[in-house]
């Protein structure tokens, strides 16, 4: 088959339409100017074509090109899946060069934040890494991280700050994975190397500080109608997690009339709302007569459909509840309002409430055995609406012991 049928001065003249090159190239003319290159080969008895540039491209190069992808099908090798294999080699190279630990980093939070349920949450998801790690590994790409460099950020607080050196470990574990799903190739044992060299942690398990039982009434009824202080006695009335009762929208109330129950208001507290590893169905909260006069206090602010809401119509965060409860019980600066589901439940085992009953007010499982928890299907509503109003008529009542007179609260904003 004859080659090099064309001269540049006859392209310049060449009418719309295609022109043979010889050997199976051909230039498309097209109409108003411009043209392309196109190559038409024969491969395991298929005809075939692929594209060789466009006007950038000049004769000499897309003869080369012709002839390198005809030497690739004399050896039965398809040139256009050859081309997609040599450009993701490329872009893998490319991608290996700017993909430091910080871009990752940044790119898995920023498909994890959707998973998490409150702004305080997604910080606290990412503080381990940026405080810990970014700073050392930040700039270095991921591909070329070793055990020992892992080791070397996180060596300054593997023992003073177990818990915060843990988590670290296991997000820059995601970090790693989200990597190799991007075709990097990085070392998936980073994680297990570092804490090889890192050594057991021999940690001290430190509880979160909460406040005395005894102590509940005298706290609860010194908390104002300010929208921090009444998302703070909403979370001590429900005994649930502060970031989902912050979070609590209008539209996730209703009343249901069980048969056994009577009727009443229930919270549908969603799945992502629970804050709770592996929850999937929402949670069925029943609230006392006092979390209702909690409701209709903050009704009025509603804004969105949210009913806690700060100034800039978002949800109160959990730093502005926990400002306000360090405010009002200045005794222990640790203390916590997740504290306050450990006092709930010392509360309710000084009443005599069942076991059952009081670990699904707190929403956990009371079943260790996953196959008997497989089996459970009550959740007990009627008898958590019990002990919750009895909880509720506790906190509202004269018994308990007084605590610290609380400091001037501050119900502004941080």
């Amino acid at each position: 088959m004859p080659l090099h049928k064309l001269t540049k001065a006859q392209i310049a003249k060449l009418p719309p339409g295609k022109h043979g090159d010889g050997g199976g190239l051909w230039i498309v003319k097209k109409e108003g100017g411009g043209h392309k290159w196109l190559l038409r080969f024969s491969l395991h008895g298929r005809r075939c074509a692929m594209g060789l540039g466009g006007e950038d491209t000049d004769l000499d190069t897309a003869r080369q090109r012709a002839a390198d992808a005809r030497e690739l099908v004399r050896q039965g090798i398809d040139p256009r899946a050859e081309r997609r294999r040599q450009e993701r080699e490329q872009a893998r190279l490319w991608a290996t060069e700017r993909a430091t630990f910080a871009v990752m980093a940044q790119e898995v939070y920023s498909a994890k934040k959707s998973e998490l349920s409150t702004e305080a949450s997604r910080k606290r998801w990412l503080t381990p890494v940026t405080g810990y790690v970014t700073p050392t590994l930040g700039p270095i790409p991921v591909t070329e991280i070793t055990g020992n460099d892992l080791a070397r950020a996180l060596r300054p607080i593997w023992r003073s700050k177990p818990e915060t050196a843990r988590k670290a470990l296991e997000r820059t574990g995601q970090i790693l994975k989200h990597a190799a799903a991007r075709d990097l190739p990085v070392d998936l044992n980073l994680t297990v190397k570092a804490r090889t060299l890192l050594g057991p942690q021999k940690a001290v398990v430190k509880h979160r500080a909460s406040v005395p039982w005894r102590e509940m009434p005298s706290l609860y009824m010194s908390l104002g109608d300010s929208i921090a202080e009444l998302a703070l006695r909403f979370t001590i009335l429900t005994g649930l997690r502060v970031g989902g009762c912050c979070a609590l929208r209008r539209d996730d109330l209703y009343y249901e009339h069980a048969e056994m129950d009577g009727g009443g208001p229930v919270w549908h507290l969603p799945p992502r709302y629970r804050l709770k590893k592996g929850a999937k169905t929402p949670l069925r909260v029943p609230l006392s007569p006092e979390a209702e006069n909690v409701i209709r206090a903050a009704s009025p602010a509603t804004r969105d459909g949210y009913l806690f809401v700060a100034q800039g119509a978002k949800p109160v965060t959990t730093d502005w509840v926990i400002k306000v409860l360090r405010d009002h019980y200045p005794k222990d600066p640790e203390v916590t309002t997740h504290g306050f589901r450990a006092t709930f439940r010392d509360w309710a085992e000084n009443e005599g409430i069942a076991y059952e009953v009081r670990e699904l007010c707190l929403d956990h499982s009371p079943d260790p055995d996953r196959v008997v928890a497989a089996y459970r299907r009550d959740d007990r509503l009627h008898d958590r609406r019990v002990a919750l109003e009895r909880w509720a008529a506790f906190l509202t009542s004269d018994a308990g012991d007084p605590v610290h007179p609380p400091r001037q609260v501050d119900v502004t904003s941080p």
